[in-house]
């Protein structure tokens, strides 16, 4: 996991950074899920952390053994960091390309105009 974590927030509308990692946690096993959140969940509280990351789907069975899901063994099934440092930023430092490439047999340089995806951030303003 990299040293920070940038992350949308859609309902602040605000980009949230978090900054020096002080542990990362991977986990694999169904039966370790529950136990790491509540892990991660104590840390927090206690020590006045930030945790970033994410919970596959392929981790649902941990919550109920009726829901069933492909065994991914390579891909954890939870990966979180936990961060001293949250700062919130109305704004991305970066500016995202004004255009995206895509492969074209004919023209393997052939470009189209940027556009947002369904239900991400409009980042035409960010500069």
């Amino acid at each position: 996991m990299p040293s920070l974590a940038v992350l949308y927030d859609p309902e602040s509308g605000q980009w949230q950074r978090f900054d020096k990692l002080v542990e990362e946690i991977e986990v694999h096993a169904l039966d370790k899920v529950i136990p790491t959140i509540d892990y991660l969940n104590k840390r927090v509280e206690e020590e006045e952390l930030y945790a970033a990351g994410f919970i596959s789907y392929e981790a649902a069975a941990a919550f109920d053994e009726a829901l069933q899901t492909r065994n991914q063994d390579d891909f954890p099934l939870l990966r979180f960091g936990l961060f001293a440092s949250l700062e919130f930023m109305q704004r991305l430092a970066v500016k995202p390309p004004g255009r995206v490439f895509r492969k074209d047999r004919k023209n393997p340089r052939r470009h189209c105009p940027w556009r947002n995806l369904p239900g991400q951030p409009d980042l035409s303003a960010v500069r």
